[in-house]
């Protein structure tokens, strides 16, 4: 028997919302229909993002965490959308970007208290870097940010802006390969 059969299958939703989410980018570009193509995906990933949390949170508490945060982000994404107001839409999406900061770290954490539970050191490992990496990089945009307004240092915030981009996107791949190893490991484990 599995010994965490709800995160098991929690968390391989929530790679599979990740993928969705991903397949959604470049059928956006389809002329005609890649907006509706993109909607659909968005709306798919998100049911499977919140069904894969809802689902891994019978086994952990921290999953219910990470829930309170997801639902909160897709508050701040809807409430975003009614409102015009650049100010107040800006300060919209920097509350629904700490939102997803904390649902990966919750997921992050909780996930490799479960592994550790299981042994799998190295595997927990993973996900603190994971954590580590994307903490790393929320931290130096919000720098990059703030020295942007400074003349001759704008030219250094926008050039680490570009490299900070580039390691999101390898911190998204690996946070991508932890899910699926994670979401495996926790099926195939079985309770003696």
């Amino acid at each position: 028997m599995v010994k965490y059969p709800n995160a098991a299958s929690g968390i391989k939703k929530v790679f599979l919302a990740k993928i969705i989410g991903v397949i959604g980018v470049p059928l956006a570009f389809i002329p005609g229909i890649g907006a509706l193509l993109l909607m659909t995906c968005t709306v798919a990933a998100t049911i499977f993002n919140v069904w894969g949390i809802l689902e891994a949170s019978k086994d952990h508490n921290g999953y219910q965490t990470a829930l309170v945060f997801t639902v909160a982000d897709l508050i701040f994404t809807v409430v975003r959308t009614f409102i015009s107001d650049g100010a107040i839409s800006s300060v919209l999406a920097f509350a629904g970007d700490v939102m997803e900061i904390a649902v990966l770290y919750y997921i992050c954490k909780t996930t490799g208290e479960l592994l550790s539970d299981l042994k799998n050191y190295g595997l927990a490992d993973k996900g603190d870097r994971v954590w580590n990496i994307n903490k790393t990089c929320l931290i130096i945009m919000a720098l990059c940010l703030v020295v942007a307004f400074i003349p001759i240092l704008n030219i250094l915030a926008a050039f680490t802006t570009l490299v900070v981009l580039v390691v999101t996107i390898y911190a998204f791949v690996v946070y991508l390969v932890y899910l699926y190893q994670s979401g495996q490991y926790l099926s195939l484990n079985t309770n003696f």
